[in-house]
């Protein structure tokens, strides 16, 4: 059975085909002077916030491997009512806890959840409270073990990944609920925000800069993969679009110099300049977002950052 990532009539990409180019663009931007220049500015270690980014890329879209959103693929209709960002959080959550995965934070991938969640929306109090139809169960497709196991170990010595990729429990996360993880999602949120009251101005800058950060790649690698599909791709059947890694070391090959970051309604947007970085300058959606895990996301008490870190200390154990 294919499982399918992107449609477009009668163009189709599979799953496999669109995880893999936006790594190729996400891999390629980070080895951009301007993702450096961040790194050394925030004080995190370079080699461990790029491993998250390609986590982050590879888990952003494997909730489409579920039937509910394959079947609207196929009817060609819009899947509103089965949001995939969120269908991803129980993957990501025992995908981190088996394979003991890099993270931002020191004890649970909050960030590169949040992260995933939001990469097709705002995050707000009330994102996935409200779905139409909270009792569907998520019944994720048994391929789509394979297809995130294939990429994890096709691209790992790239990103510099040393886990083996972890057997994942679909059966039983398939019997899970989309109320299931609308509640998942605000016990997240509702225990960690008892914390952020003990992070000092300093914390608070750095967690938030981290987060913008790794919502920023995974947009522009997943916007940027997208426009290739819609450039690119032929009618019937498409796989990757773009080789990984890219045969050229600038970027430019997917977001030329001077283009407009995809982010609609930024006053000032987001841009690549000839030095390579992405974030040059706040821009409306992923500064709200920022601001929202400023508020509800944080750790303890200040502390010393650890290495690759965002120095925001531990934060209260969850479960999805």
């Amino acid at each position: 059975m294919v499982v399918w990532g992107k449609r477009d009539g009668e163009r189709w990409q599979t799953l496999y085909g669109h995880i893999r180019d936006s790594l190729a663009v996400a891999e390629a931007l980070t080895r951009r002077s301007g993702f450096l220049g961040f790194c050394r500015r925030h004080g995190f270690d370079v080699d461990h916030f790029r491993q998250i980014i390609g986590l982050v890329v590879l888990f952003h879209d494997a909730g489409k491997g579920a039937a509910p959103f394959q079947e609207a693929l196929e009817a060609d209709r819009a899947a509103w009512n089965f949001p995939h960002a969120l269908v991803a959080l129980p993957l990501m959550d025992r995908a981190w806890r088996k394979a003991s995965f890099p993270k931002l934070l020191e004890e649970v991938p909050i960030l590169e959840v949040l992260a995933v969640v939001a990469h097709h929306t705002e995050l707000h109090r009330d994102l996935y409270q409200n779905l139409p139809d909270p009792h569907k169960r998520l019944s994720f497709l048994p391929a789509l073990q394979e297809i995130l196991r294939r990429l994890y170990e096709e691209t790992a010595l790239i990103w510099g990944w040393t886990a083996a990729f972890p057997d994942l429990p679909l059966d039983e996360l398939s019997r899970r609920t989309l109320g299931e993880l609308s509640k998942a999602l605000l016990r997240i949120r509702e225990r960690i925000t008892q914390q952020v009251a003990g992070m000092s101005m300093e914390e608070q800058a750095r967690f938030r800069a981290c987060y913008v950060a790794l919502l920023a790649y995974l947009k522009a690698a997943d916007k940027a993969a997208s426009r290739v599909f819609a450039e690119r791709a032929r009618p019937g059947e498409n796989g990757p679009l773009l080789p990984f890694p890219s045969r050229r070391r600038n970027s430019n090959l997917f977001f030329p110099i001077g283009r407009r970051m995809p982010e609609s309604g930024c006053e000032k947007p987001y841009r690549l300049e000839r030095t390579g970085s992405i974030i040059r300058r706040s821009c409306g959606k992923p500064r709200s977002g920022g601001e929202w895990c400023g508020r509800h996301v944080g750790g303890g008490r200040p502390r010393r950052p650890s290495s690759g870190s965002c120095g925001v200390g531990s934060s209260t154990a969850w479960t999805v």
